[in-house]
């Protein structure tokens, strides 16, 4: 395969819920040269159980554990852990587009981090909003100061760039910037 590959990094406590829908969002995705490495941490519910199964059933899903409480930690766990040429991140609470993947990666040929708007659905599936974030550097480095121009759940940044600025820093809603 000469596509390159997509490491997809989700960072899990407690998301028995949300879980099945955000992995098969995964799974379904037109592009089909990704990772997905799961890290669960501190979790109380199913959410291990759950994701180890779908481990058991797909080779391309990795499964790591964690007591450490901090998303930042986690994310770099997963980086740590990632094969990719590309990182993508997801929520648990988040479902993908299914040509998310093949959309974003021709991208990242002409920049280094590309985001995307969101909707925001129900428990139900409706849409019952969006956010919309610029799209061009000059309205981008405008907006960046006031408020997070990059819905950190669309990400999809080149590994090398993650790993050049050491990885995903502390501080709480700090991995947005």
């Amino acid at each position: 395969m000469n596509e390159a590959l997509v490491s997809i990094i989700l960072a899990v406590r407690n998301g028995e819920r949300y879980l099945d829908d955000c992995i098969n969002s995964i799974i379904n995705q037109s592009y089909k040269n990704w990772e997905l490495i799961i890290i669960v941490n501190c979790s109380q519910d199913n959410t291990l159980t759950i994701a180890r199964n779908y481990q058991r059933n797909e080779s391309r899903i990795k499964v790591l554990e964690s007591n450490i409480g901090q998303l930042n930690y986690n994310l770099n766990i997963g980086l740590g852990a990632s094969k990719g040429t590309y990182i993508a991140r997801i929520d648990v609470d988040d479902i993908n587009h299914s040509n998310r993947l093949a959309m974003q990666v021709p991208k990242l040929k002409e920049f280094d981090i590309i985001g995307s708007n969101v909707e925001f659905i129900d428990e139900d599936g409706n849409i019952h909003g969006n956010s919309n974030v610029p799209e061009y550097d000059k309205k981008i480095r405008r907006c960046i100061f006031y408020r997070s121009v990059i819905m950190h759940p669309t990400i999809m940044i080149k590994k090398s760039l993650l790993l050049e600025i050491g990885g995903y820093q502390g501080g709480k809603f700090s991995e947005d910037y």
